[in-house]
This record gives structure tokens, C-alpha cells and sequence, in this order.
């Protein structure tokens, strides 16, 4: 699989791989957490069911694809909209394994938004732990704002999907 091509994008500050109590500490002061009676969050989210009308791959010639495609010059535009929108903002980077046979895992790494912190708490249980942090290389990279709207997508949202960089993001789905 094709590592990431290029880094990712500046931001006003970075948190790379807060424990899970830092995690629930910035979710919990998420506007729409409620800590329930067993002391877990309950984070009501505006999104509550698979984007597909909103998720695109980006490919050399969208015409041709058999999945829903955009071209590589408007996954440019995405990427470069996210990008200038990350530079204000402070972020989370959560590295781990999509399996965890040394074998067959696949290298993730997600950058996120500080203030979706449950998303990033979410997905610190999902991945299994990194054995040498120094030396991680993600295959797969998930750069996700959910608070950036894309106009001109299904309620604004777009999922851009580049297979041959590794690479995904998300706009606007919480």
C-alpha cells in the first residue's frame, strides 16, 4: 500500500497520541457530552448514519470509475480548503493498528479536530497500540474536520477518498 505523499498540515497546535483520560477530559468539554450515571460520555452527534451520497474516490478520470469519483484537481481543492482551515485550529493525532498480527495490520494514523476529541477517543479503542512510536509510518491517513462545511456536497459534507495516496478526508460529518 502507498504511504501518506505528503505531511500533514500545519495547525495551531498538535496533541500526537493524548491517553484515553486526556481524550475523555476534552470530550467532556464538548457542549453536547453528558456524563452518564456509570461515568462514561454520551456525545450527541448531528450525523447519525453513513455519508455514501457524500463519499467520493478520487480518481484520474471519475467517468471511468465504477464508485462514485471525483477528478484528482478537485480532491486538490478539498485538500487544499482543509488545509487552510486546519491552520487555525488545534488538532489530535491518534496512531495504531487496524489488526494486530504483525503480519497482516495496516499502519493508521487519524488528525482530528481537538474539538471532536470523542471521535479521536472513539478511535484510540479501535487501534491497537503502537510498539514503537518512533518508528511509525501510517499507510492509511484519515485527516478529519468536522466542522468544516463543503458547499456543493450533500448537506455540505464531503468524504474524499484517495486510494492511491493513502489518504482520506473528512469534512463535516460529526
Amino acid at each position: 500500500m502507498a504511504k501518506q505523499k505528503s505531511p500533514l498540515p500545519d495547525a495551531q497546535s498538535i496533541r500526537v497520541n493524548p491517553t484515553s483520560e486526556e481524550l475523555k477530559g476534552l470530550a467532556a468539554e464538548m457542549p453536547n457530552a453528558q456524563e452518564t450515571r456509570y461515568g462514561n460520555l454520551n456525545v450527541q452527534t448531528e450525523v447519525l448514519a453513513r455519508s455514501k451520497a457524500s463519499t467520493f474516490v478520487i480518481a484520474d478520470d471519475p467517468d471511468a470509475s465504477s464508485q462514485q469519483a471525483i477528478s484528482r484537481e478537485e480532491g486538490e481543492r478539498i485538500a487544499i480548503l482543509q488545509d487552510e482551515y486546519i491552520a487555525d485550529q488545534p488538532m489530535i493525532i491518534v496512531d495504531g493498528f487496524i489488526g494486530n498480527d504483525p503480519e497482516f495490520r495496516t499502519a493508521a494514523r487519524l488528525y482530528i479536530e481537538e474539538r471532536n476529541a470523542n471521535i479521536a477517543g472513539m478511535q484510540k479503542q479501535l487501534f491497537f497500540d503502537v510498539d514503537d512510536p518512533d518508528g511509525f509510518e501510517p499507510e492509511l491517513t484519515v485527516i478529519y474536520t468536522p466542522n468544516l462545511a463543503v458547499e456543493d456536497y450533500p448537506s455540505d459534507r464531503v468524504i474524499a477518498v484517495d486510494l492511491e495516496a493513502g489518504v482520506t478526508r473528512v469534512c463535516h460529518s460529526d
